[in-house]
């Protein structure tokens, strides 16, 4: 418990401060991010089955009896993923807007998918090759896809000047990037607070499991204690972050509340525990507890990752339809 928390606090605080030190930054440590999942994703993807990974790779002996039955498969290529996820996290950051994006994305999505048709043609031996397929085209698009909605949420405050440019004043308003800066913070600090308080409420009195198969751990207490939590880190965030939507209706009062940062809130604090379910999901049909051990008490970064790669397009996608640039 110790150990996950120091760990959390510690990727929190690193994750602020690059949102704090510039968009520089935040695409740095995207790309990062990006490259450590897809590495882990490509990997649920075992080059063999785990009787056979137990044979030293270096032994002389032969591999006989159940072992030397079981087919091998060709490990998923690591280059061909780090750049795909690269592609569309510059494809973020560069994008002006989301139709431009979508555009770029889709590009990508094409020469990518070509590249490792080409791949699985050439160099892919095993008889898997569709789940294999499936790993190495679906990890990039899960991971840096929608990874890459961080360059989008960061530079959103372009939508807010776009409708309403008075309300930017060179002297007393915030700038374009402090207002995208503010959305990412406030994104990130929603989801964690949906999942500490999932985690701690489950742990306190979960007693009905919510996805008994998929996540044991998992308890409707739980996700009801995250629910909570989202939506009053929310409110809390509103009072505290300038979110580009103005004064309030009862402007200098704590119960004045726009409905935008709530709502969007309540959206976090449910699409943030699906998230989290589907990559346990994934894990469990790829027959492992954790997809890395990259975050002591965490796992590896698919694990810290899955709820925010859901979040981030979610949140990013609602302001757009609020506010249509």
């Amino acid at each position: 418990m110790l150990l996950r928390t120091v760990s959390g606090l510690l990727g929190l605080a690193i994750l602020l401060a690059a949102a704090w030190a510039g968009i520089f930054w935040v695409f740095l440590l995207t790309l990062i991010a990006a490259i450590l999942g897809v590495r882990e994703f490509y990997r649920l993807h075992s080059p063999s089955p785990a009787i056979q990974e137990s044979v030293p790779p270096d032994s002389l002996e032969p591999v006989t009896g159940e072992a030397a039955r079981l087919p091998t498969r060709t490990p998923l290529p690591l280059l061909l993923g780090a750049a795909w996820v690269a592609a569309f996290v510059i494809a973020g950051a560069g994008a002006d807007g989301t139709v431009q994006f979508w555009g770029a994305s889709l590009g990508i999505l094409a020469v990518g998918s070509f590249v490792a048709l080409l791949w699985l043609i050439a160099f892919y031996r095993g008889a898997g090759w569709p789940a294999a397929a499936a790993y190495l085209v679906l990890g990039p698009v899960y991971v840096g896809f929608l990874l890459a909605h961080t360059l989008l949420l960061a530079q959103v405050g372009e939508a807010f000047f776009d409708v309403d440019p008075l309300y930017f004043d060179p002297v007393t308003g915030p700038t374009i990037y402090e207002v995208g800066r503010n959305w990412l913070v406030f994104a990130l600090l929603v989801t964690f607070a949906t999942d500490s308080g999932a985690y701690l409420v489950g742990r306190a009195i979960g007693r009905h499991p919510m996805a008994p198969v998929t996540s044991p751990n998992k308890t409707w207490e739980g996700a009801g204690g995250g629910f909570v939590s989202a939506v009053i880190a929310a409110f809390l965030l509103y009072k505290i972050l300038d979110l580009g939507l103005g004064p309030t209706i009862w402007e200098g009062t704590w119960a004045a509340v726009n409905w935008q940062p709530l709502a969007i809130g309540a959206t976090v604090g449910i699409v943030s525990q699906l998230g989290d379910l589907l990559e346990s999901r994934l894990k469990r049909v790829s027959g492992v507890k954790d997809s890395g051990t990259l975050l002591p008490g965490h796992g590896g970064a698919l694990d810290r990752l899955d709820s925010l790669l859901i979040t981030l397009p979610t949140v990013y996608y609602l302001l757009v339809a609020v506010f249509r640039p």
